[in-house]
């Protein structure tokens, strides 16, 4: 049985997704948002600029529950778009829905089980419920596969200041500050390395941080 054939993209819809590239090129983002609405009017499925939809509402503008619902739909019309399922993971962290962040990272580990970033979101996850041994269990396998992983080197440094584990801690915020340095990602982690030198006593440490 022959497809059928989809009638072909009215200018209209051609010209809001050539804005909407635009847009986003140039981090206009919610004029992005508006031009890829109009265009997914007249093609819905494109699961494509359905998952650029939902990162913009996502990542950019921590609206987790558009996020989610784009989400959902590109994993109706790709089961295994693994993007998809590390994205809804994220929304609902963003949501503090933690059950439903799980079930989705799982989910994304099961299509690659390597990805450093999977684990150290699932390790976020335990991390934010209070099961601090399996945050730490994760956090340690995502920083096995990539060990300059600095979310996950970040995160493993506050369970570790959480458990009163204040060595652990610094030794570890030290590591990712000499990463963070690079990626001018320091602030954070700096004011966490002043709080601990300073529990430590260890003013020679201090001084070179403050002045």
């Amino acid at each position: 049985m022959a497809e059928t054939e989809l009638p072909p993209l009215s200018p209209e819809a051609k010209e809001a997704l050539r804005l909407g590239h635009e847009a986003y090129d140039n981090k206009n983002y919610q004029e992005a948002i508006r031009q890829y609405e109009i265009y997914l009017k007249e093609e819905p499925e494109d699961s494509d600029i359905l998952s650029r939809s939902a990162y913009i509402h996502g990542a950019i503008f921590q609206r987790y529950k558009e996020a989610e619902k784009l989400l959902l739909k590109v994993i109706e019309l790709v089961p295994k778009d693994l993007g998809a399922y590390i994205n809804l993971g994220s929304a609902n962290i963003g949501l503090k829905e933690f059950k439903a962040a799980e079930f989705y990272l799982l989910k994304a580990l099961d299509l690659a089980p390597k990805m450093s970033g999977i684990l150290a979101n699932l390790g976020l996850v335990y991390d934010e419920q209070g099961d601090l041994d399996k945050g730490e269990e994760y956090y340690l396998k995502a920083l096995k596969r990539s060990p300059y992983n600095l979310i996950a080197l970040k995160n493993l440094a506050s369970l570790y200041f959480k458990r009163g584990d204040i060595t652990n801690a610094r030794l570890k915020f030290e590591v990712a500050e000499g990463i963070a340095i690079k990626k001018r990602d320091i602030t954070y982690i700096n004011d966490a390395l002043i709080f601990i030198y300073n529990k430590e006593k260890a003013f020679d440490k201090l001084e070179k941080k403050m002045f």
